[in-house]
């Protein structure tokens, strides 16, 4: 009756709930043929975006170029794979960070346990 329809829909949204971060991952990713920004890979790692780029840039992976202190990879960790240097709408290059890069820095850095795998 009822109170079974009840019990069952608490269920389906705790399951839901459960669910949504990794359906937003999944999403981002996806939707930019597994490239991520920054801001979004620091995030899904568990960091604070300022704190994972100063990690990238302190470890040597990233440096800041150019008048708009542009963020660039290393050319070797592009060749490697980490990173994709992509044109955008505006017309400056933007570095999106690899499904590959992520894994990496994922196994380095990375603080959300749920994504380790």
């Amino acid at each position: 009756g009822y109170d079974l329809l009840k019990n069952e829909n608490l269920q389906l949204k705790l399951v839901i709930k459960e669910q949504a971060p990794k359906i937003g991952y999944y999403d981002q990713v996806i939707d930019k043929n597994g490239l991520t920004n920054f801001r979004d890979t620091a995030k899904m790692l568990g960091w604070k975006p300022k704190a994972f780029n100063k990690l990238l840039e302190d470890h040597g992976y990233i440096y800041h170029a150019g008048p708009k202190k542009t963020i660039k990879p290393y050319s070797e960790y592009v060749a490697k794979g980490y990173f994709e240097i992509k044109d955008t709408n505006s017309g400056f290059p933007q570095t999106l960070i690899t499904a590959k890069g992520r894994s990496f820095f994922n196994e380095k850095w990375g603080k959300n346990i749920e994504q380790r795998n």
